[in-house]
């Protein structure tokens, strides 16, 4: 993909990001300190930073197009995109035991009943025997973190993700710890979502993160 077809996908992000967010172009612009104008500009594709990032990151993560790449202010504001396009109001959702509070929030917040596949810590098989006998077609999803930031926990998320495209639930992955660290591949994994920040494993600065989002999610 050129980066004159990259253009017009990255501006629509930065609309959409923003007005997820539910901020002005001058709240935006004062966040990032940056002028008005600059993101009226960068919101109508034009004198956008360096775009080539956004093929660079579709490539390391394994992502099919980069329009299926949304900026985000950091991973809890991915998981907050992601949790609510895909669970509603008093939907069933099941996570694992090592979930941070960016994740348990926004369910309460929905009034999700929330099943725990719980598992002892550092015991990987019995992680995802537990997602085995909780998981159930009727779930509108799966969280799952790829490396609990409380233990250093890394969770087999590569066998959850097939248990979840095998019962046809949508998951999302909390890589808020991992991105950077371990593989992570969207294609591969079939995940709806998958959250992380920048400024952690990929070094990059506070205030950014990427959602890394399914064709179809």
């Amino acid at each position: 993909m050129t980066e004159a077809e990259l253009r017009p996908i990255v501006a629509r992000n930065i609309a959409a990001c923003r007005k997820q967010a539910g901020m002005t172009q001058a709240e935006l612009a004062e966040k990032l300190n940056y002028s008005d104008k600059t993101i009226s500009k960068w919101e109508r594709a034009e004198g956008l930073p360096d775009l080539v990032v956004s093929q660079n990151i579709a490539e390391l993560f394994g992502v099919p197009s980069p329009e299926q790449i949304v900026f985000t202010f950091n991973a809890t504001h991915g998981l907050n995109i992601a949790i609510k396009s895909l669970v509603p109001e008093g939907g069933r959702v099941l996570v694992s035991g090592y979930e941070h509070n960016a994740v348990t929030r926004p369910l309460h917040a929905l009034g999700a009943r929330v099943r725990v596949a719980a598992s002892p810590l550092f015991d990987r098989t019995a992680a995802l025997r537990a997602f085995e006998n909780a998981l159930s077609p009727e779930l509108d999803a799966v969280v799952c973190t790829q490396l609990s930031n409380a233990f250093g926990f890394i969770l087999p998320v590569e066998e959850i993700a097939a248990l979840c495209r095998a019962e046809g639930v949508p998951l999302i992955i909390d890589a808020a710890q991992s991105a950077g660290i371990l593989p992570i591949d969207l294609a591969a994994l079939g995940a709806a979502f998958i959250a992380m920040p920048g400024h952690k494993g990929l070094y990059g600065p506070q205030g950014t993160g990427l959602l890394l989002c399914a064709h179809d999610a």
